[in-house]
């Protein structure tokens, strides 16, 4: 199909009797060569640069050449052009490479040079369909295939950007801990004649680049555009033959990099979405070579392949887990149908014990068997016990840290720093999306009140705590590292969804104790992403999103506490509640107060009786908060008019009775008083792109009662 619209496309321009583009010939429908690519939807990043680089060049320009470009091409390139900085080595086309979704990626708009056009023109529809290329030839495209290969950097520059990859991303992801691993592909990519040349490890090879050049923190900026086009030509390299043809090593570890990129550095709408489906065809590649068999696939005589393979297979695992848990998905792979040992785990050559970074991989995978296997297990059956979840939610608090990356011990070493920082971001993850749905029931009404006998409150406190500490993670890890931290969009979009579950707190339950903490949490999330909008493109694209939460938040608690009616908050009184009587006694009807009768009296015990230690900690250290922030308000204020005391349902007081212990909520340090303002907004022109993840997390948010079903995954995501 994608070849007959290129005919009647070439035909239609070919029938033109005016100067003016025909309407179908525009650049957005150009791009559509498929019926995914008609239904995907706009990506952001739609306007990059054509790029353009000569022999020695250190900047790259993009060029207006009448001899070789027809007209619609010419125009669209003059629009589009732009001035960037680039460190490449010669091409021998001049191109440009546009994201507009992913299902299609390349899109030619130039060529200098007549004898490349066509296979630029295959690289283009071969990445368009990548995973799956529509028709293969059954014969090797060795002209293609050296064609992509003079598209490497230099091997000076492709080792610089290898360094990158290693200090800045490789402490997050290492499914090849061998020291041996780049040099023999670099050497294998650079040296072999091109019939021996493996399209996969090319296609690796460019996976690497792309990473490198998103977290090269000397030469590029964020965002740089090197990296979108590496991505591009990754894809291309392994549709040369098709994935589920020839697999082997090189072929998975090349998807793992496709789908972390996508996790962890894409801002596209739909990158979760495809690194999902990419992750099923990957998993099953990976059992079709028995990457899950403790048989190694007949290696067994050479120890480095079989640690090779035994450290892409649980990083893969690791890393479905969290894809799975962040989307409410069943995994694609199961520990119960492997008996791949785990590697070995030895210590950094060259450097000191204190600092090597093979802690934070053992953990990461003792992380998946203790915490996010059983998660995912409970989660993903039709109906759960609530105990279980109390009971998960226990062993996860108890789960023990490496004693190397406990936050108390300092170091300088910028791997370390962030894997202690990610940990720590991993469990709250684990934990909030153990306890989004029962939150999201919790607070959605109108039909039970909510108070601190409702049998989910235990996971509106775990949300709250884990939303906190979430965002002053980020916030910490900004100020230690800023200009990795701004490249790493998954940390972003982590803080951003913990805000949101903030705003909703407050929106739906002003009256607990909780609220006015969880003010103080969006004021620090409002601060960061300010501090971070220099550095951080989502950061600024996000600010007027988050400023407009953080008002409506601030809004709602005030009108509360002034005893307006607030069509979001919750009922909270019962009929069980003695208090609630004595209210009724004073001539306080809790209708007149908009405060409704429910018709589910609460649960007889205690629904914190079983829960781990640090959620009444956590009542504890709020209390505390409140009183310090409203010295002369009651904890609780159902109206202005209120001349009696309220029911302790309304304010969960007394506090827990709790041993002298650690805080669990994160420190105020910054914060010499309580600040209720909001920034003015940003320039339109930095208001979310609407391809953006940030964007679209918010696009259907509603904080009205029953606006939000417990199953919802957009608005509260967590990688």
């Amino acid at each position: 199909m994608s070849e007959r619209i290129r005919n009647l496309e070439e035909a239609l321009e070919q029938c033109q009797c005016t100067p003016a583009p025909h309407p179908l010939l525009t650049s957005e429908l150009l791009v559509i060569k498929s019926t995914m690519g008609l239904y995907g939807g706009t990506q952001a990043g739609t306007d990059n640069p054509i790029v353009s680089v000569s022999n020695g060049q250190a900047h790259s320009h993009a060029q207006h050449n009448n001899g070789s470009v027809n007209g619609r091409e010419t125009e669209e390139a003059e629009e589009r052009k732009v001035d960037i900085e680039s460190n490449m080595t010669p091409l021998s086309s001049v191109t440009a490479m546009s994201e507009d979704n992913y299902s299609g990626g390349l899109t030619l708009h130039a060529s200098s040079f007549d004898n490349h056009n066509d296979l630029f023109q295959e690289v283009v529809r071969l990445s368009q369909c990548y995973p799956l290329p529509e028709s293969v030839s059954p014969e090797p495209n060795l002209k293609m295939r050296e064609y992509i290969r003079s598209l490497l950097p230099s091997r000076a520059e492709a080792d610089h950007l290898w360094d990158q990859a290693l200090q800045n991303a490789l402490w997050q992801y290492n499914p090849h801990p061998s020291e041996t691993f780049y040099p023999n592909l670099a050497h294998h990519c650079y040296t072999i004649p091109t019939p021996e040349l493996s399209p996969r490890r090319l296609a690796l090879l460019f996976m690497i680049l792309a990473v490198g050049c998103l977290v090269d923190l000397t030469h590029r900026p964020p965002d740089s555009p090197d990296a979108e086009r590496y991505h591009q030509l990754a894809r291309a390299s392994l549709c040369e033959i098709p994935v589920m043809e020839e697999t082997n090593v090189e072929t998975i570890t090349a998807l793992f990099y496709e789908i972390w990129y996508l996790l962890v550095f894409s801002d596209k709408k739909k990158a979760a979405g495809y690194a999902w489906g990419l992750m099923g065809l990957t998993a099953k590649l990976a059992q079709s070579i028995g990457l899950h068999r403790n048989s190694a696939g007949g290696v067994k005589g050479i120890p480095e392949e079989v640690e090779k393979r035994r450290s892409l297979f649980w990083e893969l695992l690791y890393l479905d887990a969290r894809l799975s848990l962040s989307l409410g998905r069943p995994p694609s792979l199961c520990i119960r149908y492997m008996d791949c040992p785990r590697p070995s785990y030895e210590p950094d050559l060259g450097r000191d014990l204190s600092g090597s970074l093979h802690y934070y991989q053992e953990w990461k995978h003792s992380c998946y068997t203790e915490c996010l296997a059983p998660v995912l297990e409970v989660i993903s059956q039709p109906s759960l016990e609530y105990g279980v979840v109390v009971d998960l939610d226990t062993k996860i608090r108890d789960f023990s840290l490496p004693p190397r990356l406990r936050t108390g011990n300092t170091s300088n070493s910028r791997s370390l720093q962030m894997q202690k920082s990610s940990l720590s971001i991993a469990l709250e993850a684990v934990l909030l999306q153990l306890h989004r749905s029962f939150f999201t029931r919790a607070l959605s009404g109108p039909e039970e009140s909510f108070n601190r006998r409702h049998k989910y409150a235990p996971s509106v406190v775990a949300v709250f705590l884990s939303a906190s500490r979430m965002i002053a993670t980020v916030e910490d890890l900004y100020h230690r590292e800023p200009q990795l931290t701004a490249r790493i969009l998954g940390y972003w979009s982590n803080a951003f969804s913990a805000a949101v579950a903030l705003c909703l707190l407050v929106s739906r339950a002003p009256f607990t104790c909780l609220s006015p903490a969880a003010l103080q949490e969006l004021e620090r999330a409002r601060m960061l992403f300010k501090s971070a909008r220099s550095t951080c493109p989502r950061a600024l694209q996000v600010i007027p999103i988050l400023e407009s939460m953080v008002k409506k938040a601030n809004d709602i608690y005030n009108r509360w506490a002034e005893g307006q009616e607030v069509q979001t908050v919750l009922q909270h009184v019962v009929p069980s509640d003695p208090a609630a009587h004595e209210m009724d006694h004073g001539h306080l009807s809790p209708v007149i107060n908009n405060t409704y009768v429910s018709p589910s009296p609460p649960p007889p015990a205690d629904p914190f009786s079983r829960t781990h230690r640090s959620l009444a900690q956590c009542i504890v250290e709020v209390h505390q908060r409140a009183r310090q922030m409203f010295p002369q308000r009651k904890p609780c204020s159902c109206s202005s008019r209120t001349a009696v005391q309220c029911p302790p349902s309304h304010f969960w007081a007394p506090p827990p009775n709790v041993p002298q212990a650690s805080p669990v909520l994160p420190d105020l340090h910054h914060y010499h008083q309580f600040e209720n303002q909001v920034l003015p907004p940003p320039p339109m022109d930095s208001r979310p792109e609407p391809g953006s993840k940030m964007a679209g997390v918010v696009e259907t948010l509603n904080f009205e009662l029953g606006a939000l079903s417990a199953g919802e995954q957009s608005w509260m995501s967590f990688f």
